[in-house]
């Protein structure tokens, strides 16, 4: 709940400190691609599907993204085999900035964040011993950031192809790895608002 507020506060503290202007465009898209695990000894690749919402405050736009990563668990050994019982997968809530690199029909942007990230380690049946034996789930969220790069290609006035590619990191919690890390790839379309 700690980490809950904190990212509340740091939006916050992003919004008043900017000096907002809403005659400027705000966007919203929708994506879906890939989540690839970079050696991850948890996830297997998997999709994603998400959100994100982007104001324009000069010379930069401020971002807040929703996006579910879709996955199930590796064979922790390859000489063990069990079965998926329920999903896997990494819940990403992050707000950044994102700056515009070129100014062409074809717009380049360099991405960075920080939020919350929800990880669910979904529950899984595996033979021990000559016994099939259940483990349940396991749920954590922890504080992580990410980077990257993204383009728009305009459709339409209103209407943007997005392709974006993202690298992020966020701590372990527990037992886990000290740094987890994963890339985000995906493709959406942008619908740009103007109040």
């Amino acid at each position: 709940m700690k980490k809950f507020l904190l990212l509340i506060f740091f939006l916050i503290a992003n919004l008043s400190i900017a000096q907002i202007n809403f005659k400027n465009p705000t966007a919203i898209s929708l994506n879906g691609g890939f989540f690839l695990p970079y050696s991850s000894e948890i996830f297997k690749t998997g999709v994603n599907i998400g959100v994100d919402v982007q104001h324009k405050i000069n010379p930069m736009y401020l971002f807040f993204n929703l996006t579910y990563n879709i996955s199930a668990r590796k064979n922790i050994e390859s000489s063990q085999n069990y079965n998926n019982t329920s999903g896997s997968g990494i819940l990403e809530l992050t707000s950044g900035a994102r700056i515009l690199i070129t100014e062409t029909k074809l717009k380049y942007y360099a991405d960075a964040g920080l939020g919350l990230y929800f990880e669910n380690k979904g529950a899984y049946e595996m033979d021990v011993n000559g016994k099939l034996t259940s483990f349940p789930s396991e749920s954590s969220a922890t504080l992580g950031g990410n980077f990257g790069v993204s383009a728009e290609y305009p459709l339409t006035k209103e209407l943007d192809f997005v392709a974006r590619a993202k690298y992020h990191l966020y701590f372990g919690v527990g037992n886990a790895t000290f740094l987890n890390t994963y890339f985000g790839i995906t493709g959406g379309i942008k619908y740009n608002i103007k109040f």
